[in-house]
């Protein structure tokens, strides 16, 4: 079954989430542990990690290669959500118990970026497989539309994040590229702007492709030059970044020609 519409950027946004889902399975493997995304506990036994990564492994693979999209989709979409709710959300509080009364609760907003994280994967999963035969023009409209509000609301949170830990941002640019101050908040406004373009309807499908695009970017200018510098950092997130950015600018890509046009004047 091919892909509606049926364009070689909704081909390449799918392939780009279908790696970083089978990415994130064979992690699952090296770290021999969950991977935080998928699952934010440690476990002593490899076996349940491992399980996890095989299905995936299997499902990444099933999207880059177009096999049962539909269905996979909607059963990973499925297994974030589950996550989200009983794994992601009980860890997030149990962390916040252990802040120190009286601290603002703005310093404490990474505490939800992981979280955020698994209902992006969700909507994300959800959007591909509206893209299938097999719903209903209601069903797939609500699939399609939290890939976008998932992505946008995600964006928007990451960027006010960007503000709030502006010299931990500033510290992650390479070394050759000036100005990390400006770059920091340049990419917090961009990606203010892409969440609240995605959450309005206002130029969304613009605001899904140049989200996806700077995100992708981000992929070669930051995340993998971090990775390779840290190859044994396998606990930590470099790696997992890496795929994680991946699979969300094809979210992007995907919503670029997915989402309905909206001008401003409309709104």
């Amino acid at each position: 079954m091919k892909p509606t519409p049926d364009t070689w950027i909704v081909h390449a946004g799918r392939v780009c989430f279908g790696l970083g889902i089978a990415g994130l399975g064979i992690q699952h493997f090296v770290i021999a542990n969950f991977v935080a995304v998928a699952i934010p506990f440690r476990v002593a036994s490899t076996g349940l990690p491992n399980a996890l990564g095989v299905l995936l492994l299997l499902a990444g693979a099933g999207i880059c290669l177009g096999r049962a999209v539909r269905p996979v989709c909607l059963l990973l979409g499925a297994f974030f959500v589950v996550a989200f709710v009983f794994a992601h959300l009980p860890d997030a509080f149990a962390q916040w118990r252990k802040v120190p009364a009286g601290t603002p609760a703005w310093q404490v907003m990474y505490l939800g970026t992981t979280p955020l994280k698994a209902l992006v994967f969700a909507g994300g999963a959800w959007l591909i497989a509206s893209l299938y035969p097999g719903g209903t023009p209601r069903s797939d409209r609500f699939l399609r539309m939290s890939g976008a509000y998932t992505l946008g609301f995600f964006l928007l949170y990451c960027g006010i994040e960007h503000f709030i830990y502006l010299d931990f941002v500033a510290a992650l640019i390479a070394n050759w590229i000036p100005a990390h101050v400006f770059w920091a908040k340049f990419a917090g406004g961009a990606l203010i702007a892409g969440g609240l373009g995605l959450l309005t309807g206002i130029l969304a499908p613009l605001a899904g492709g140049l989200s996806g695009l700077m995100i992708f970017l981000w992929v070669f200018l930051l995340h993998i030059p971090r990775a390779l510098a840290d190859p044994i950092s396998l606990h930590g997130n470099e790696w997992t970044s890496v795929l994680e950015a991946t699979a969300y600018s094809g979210i992007g890509f995907i919503l670029w020609r997915a989402l309905p046009a909206r001008s401003p004047k409309a709104a």
